[in-house]
């Protein structure tokens, strides 16, 4: 089963840092081919069984929420720019309010 860990929590924290491409300011406004992409980058790295899929699933989901919530909650701690979001999305995620100056 999955049961997210530190070293897993790390893990997709690390993946959506590593491909986010766009504003994305919360785990919903993520379109549903970018999440499907985070899991099979999830996926590399981990073995998974196939009768467990649909838990490792929705448990992936849960965590992978929560993380991006933890992400933006340091950044609006810090005001400061992280240096894996690029000054486009930057600036588009001031644009849209997310980040408290």
């Amino acid at each position: 089963m999955f049961y997210p860990s530190k070293q897993l929590t790390h893990k997709i924290r690390d993946i959506i840092r590593s491909i986010f491409d766009a504003s994305y300011i919360s785990w919903k406004k993520v379109p549903k081919e970018v999440r499907k992409i985070w899991f099979r980058e999830f996926e590399k790295d981990f073995c998974l069984l196939l009768q467990h899929n649909n838990k490792i699933r929705k448990n992936f989901k849960n965590c992978r929420s929560t993380r991006m919530c933890d992400i933006f909650t340091d950044i609006r701690k810090t005001s400061e720019r992280p240096l894996w979001i690029g000054e486009i999305i930057w600036a588009e995620l001031n644009c849209l309010g997310q980040r408290r100056v």
